[in-house]
């Protein structure tokens, strides 16, 4: 190796170092040049386009669609919030809004699998939404809405929905089924809002079976904001045998402080049918639950008008 530089003028210690520094560097700089051009960078996917559609709500005859089902995620369950639905300028009812809380689909290959169907009336336009909000398990379910006479037009996931359709008719019956898409049993939170002078909604069909059964199986909850003071009501009936029945209303956020009590003997229905008075601006959270023990398949029809 040599020690002196071209010149032949002798090289210090330091030199000597300051040289092999520099050699260090432009090595490593030579190396780091090698290896980015060595490994080009993957291209990422384009994500897939999504495919909308909207229910008519004129009403008028529509389509049917299914969506692709949504991809599951890591979690267990998935909570979310409903859509906020502003009134528009030509909107003459105000907005109505219930969440219908732990409704257990039945499987498909449950041989006596029935959709939980549920129904209500818009008046005037407005915006209409109907949403999976939270789901305890993860599984696809199928939601179909139709509006009038039309053909209902379905979505198929984890969370499907209907958040933004648009109704300009004067009065416009709405018609929502909700079923398991496969051998699971999900339990789901369904979000409904609609413009309404009176609002009311029915479900059909629902499960309500009696003790040792979870709490989702025995019972009908909802949740509803009272736009205006005055009275909520609530009726109900099952089959194919007699049940008691026991009822609360809590007040305030989810699931609330329970403010009315009320309990039925063995029967078929809520007789007479359960009023109470609610302040207006106020989140109420009505549940009916059988407090009978297990014998029959019991089928609930349950509908709750609230001002």
């Amino acid at each position: 190796m040599r020690d002196h530089a071209e010149t032949g003028v002798p090289l210090t210690a330091a030199s000597r170092w300051k040289r092999l520094a520099v050699a260090v560097v432009v090595a490593t700089l030579a190396f780091a040049a090698c290896g980015s051009s060595a490994a080009p960078s993957s291209p990422t996917p384009a994500a897939p386009a999504s495919a909308g559609s909207s229910v008519s709500a004129a009403p008028s005859a529509g389509g049917s669609a299914s969506a692709s089902p949504i991809a599951s995620p890591a979690a267990p369950s998935t909570t979310r919030s409903p859509s906020p639905q502003p009134s528009i300028p030509s909107q003459t009812s105000p907005q109505a809004t219930v969440t219908i809380h732990e409704l257990v689909l039945d499987p498909v290959t449950d041989a006596n699998a029935v959709p939980r169907t549920i129904t209500f009336t818009s008046d005037g336009p407005g915006h209409v939404s109907v949403e999976l909000t939270s789901a305890t398990t993860i599984a696809n379910a199928k939601l179909c809405l139709a509006a009038g006479s039309a053909q209902p037009e379905c979505r198929t996931g984890i969370a499907p929905e209907f958040p933004d359709e648009l109704t300009t008719a004067e009065h416009a019956t709405w018609t929502v089924t909700l079923a398991s898409a496969d051998e699971s049993t999900p339990i789901v939170d369904l979000a409904i809002s609609w413009p309404a002078a009176s609002p009311s909604m029915t479900l059909s069909d629902g499960r309500f079976q009696g003790t040792p059964n979870t709490d989702a199986l025995r019972s009908f909850s909802a949740t509803f904001v009272a736009r205006t003071a005055g009275s909520a009501r609530l009726e109900a009936s099952w089959k194919p045998g007699a049940a008691a029945a026991g009822l609360t209303l809590a007040k305030g956020a989810y699931p609330g402080t329970v403010v009315d009590r009320a309990s039925y003997a063995a029967g078929t229905s809520i007789a007479p049918a359960w009023t109470h008075a609610v302040a207006g601006g106020a989140t109420y959270t009505v549940t009916l639950m059988n407090t009978s023990a297990d014998s029959v398949r019991t089928s609930l029809t349950a509908t709750l008008a609230f001002p």
